[in-house]
């Protein structure tokens, strides 16, 4: 997790992790909402949560309009069943970047592998 941090530019902020999922259910006023799970929630004491998608690809990931949708939804029912009124940005991690197309701007940020196993310098 220190690494996703660092790389988001979030080290000096307080941050809790975990993951977050729930089932496919009806509310009282009869709205269905899909099931949905995140692979890692990061809640920023700077009332951020990043919400993180870790996806494996060989080369760099392109979201579809299907998938973006996906997202939308996913962070519709984290913000409905958690009534969190903090910001959410969807964050890739991912082994090689971010395809720019249409629907890439879903992602507030992106993570890749290089930046996961860099070295932190530390001067002497």
């Amino acid at each position: 997790m220190e690494s996703i941090r660092r790389a988001l530019g979030i080290s000096g902020v307080l941050t809790s992790a975990s993951a977050w999922s729930c089932k496919r259910q009806t509310d009282s006023d009869g709205t269905e909402w899909d099931g949905a799970q995140i692979d890692l929630v990061l809640e920023r004491a700077d009332k951020v949560i990043d919400l993180c998608e870790m996806k494996y690809s060989q080369s760099e990931f392109a979201v579809t309009a299907d998938y973006e949708r996906h997202l939308r939804e996913r962070t519709a029912t984290f913000r409905h069943f958690t009534k969190t009124r903090h910001a959410l940005h969807n964050v890739l991690v991912t082994t090689y970047g971010l395809r720019h197309g249409m629907y890439s701007g879903i992602f507030q940020s992106t993570v890749t592998m290089d930046a996961l196993f860099e070295e932190i310098i530390r001067p002497y």
